[in-house]
Order: structure tokens, then C-alpha cells, then sequence
């Protein structure tokens, strides 16, 4: 039970870490770093609206993400269902040892179905690899080295 547990905790902090620190800090960063060069209120909105949009572009929320974005969801959703879930297990039941396990085997399933989503959007733009989105993979990956 507790190895599920840490399993989900691992996945949701790694999304959570590379969508705030190596998506959202670096381009706030760069939004705040123009705001003295500006004059206008007309220039102060085109930079907000490019900020916003490279921040969609990079936390994978355009519509050419929608495979990336399905897959965070069914992960998302399948922590919740847990967490639901939870209330009618104990860890000390060896009875429920069958359906902890079929829930690892769902979130592996999930997560690679989201790392395969991601090195296809990867693909996609012309090959070029995102240091970040592989960095990312590389964290999720249960078959990965490091993780194991």
C-alpha cells in the first residue's frame, strides 16, 4: 500500500515540480524583467499576453498537447479515485494486496501512456528534443535507472 502511495506522490510532485519550476518561475522571470523597459498601458498588455501564451506553449495546454493533457488527467484522476478508495483499506489487510497491485499496474499504465504522449509531442515539432519535456520523461519513468 505505502509503495503505491509513494508512487503516486512521486508522479504528482514531478508534474508539479516541472510545471511551476521549469515552466512558470522562468517565464515569470522573464515577464518581470521586461515590465521597466515598458511605457504604455498598450505595451504592458502585449507583454502580459505573451507571457500567458508562452506559458501555455510550455505547461503543455494548447490544443496539439491534447494527448499529453489527457494522460495528466487520467493520473490526476486516478489519484483521486484512490484517495476515495483508501478510506476502505487498511494497510495491515493482506486481502486488498490484489487490488493494490492492480492499481500500480493502472498507474504504470498511465504514466507511460503520458510519456509516450510527450516523446510524440516531442516528435512532432521537428524533431528537436526539449531538454525540459526529456528531463521530465526521464523523472516519470518507472523503467528509468535512477528511479529504480
Amino acid at each position: 500500500w505505502w509503495v503505491l502511495r509513494a508512487d503516486l506522490l512521486h508522479v504528482v510532485g514531478q508534474l508539479l515540480g516541472y510545471l511551476t519550476t521549469a515552466m512558470v518561475h522562468v517565464e515569470w522571470t522573464a515577464f518581470i524583467s521586461r515590465l521597466p523597459a515598458l511605457r504604455d498601458l498598450d505595451s504592458y498588455m502585449s507583454a502580459h499576453d505573451d507571457f500567458a501564451a508562452r506559458v501555455a506553449a510550455r505547461c503543455m495546454l494548447e490544443p496539439r498537447h491534447a494527448p499529453v493533457t489527457h494522460a495528466v488527467h487520467q493520473i490526476l484522476s486516478l489519484a483521486l479515485q484512490l484517495r476515495i478508495h483508501v478510506d476502505t483499506l487498511t494497510p495491515e489487510s493482506a486481502a486488498h494486496a490484489p487490488t493494490i497491485e492492480r492499481w500500480r499496474v493502472e498507474l504504470r499504465h498511465r504514466v507511460q501512456s503520458m510519456l509516450d504522449a510527450l516523446r510524440r509531442g516531442m516528435v512532432e515539432q521537428g524533431g528537436r528534443v526539449d531538454a525540459d519535456l526529456l528531463e521530465l520523461c526521464r523523472a516519470l519513468d518507472v523503467r528509468h535507472p535512477a528511479r529504480q
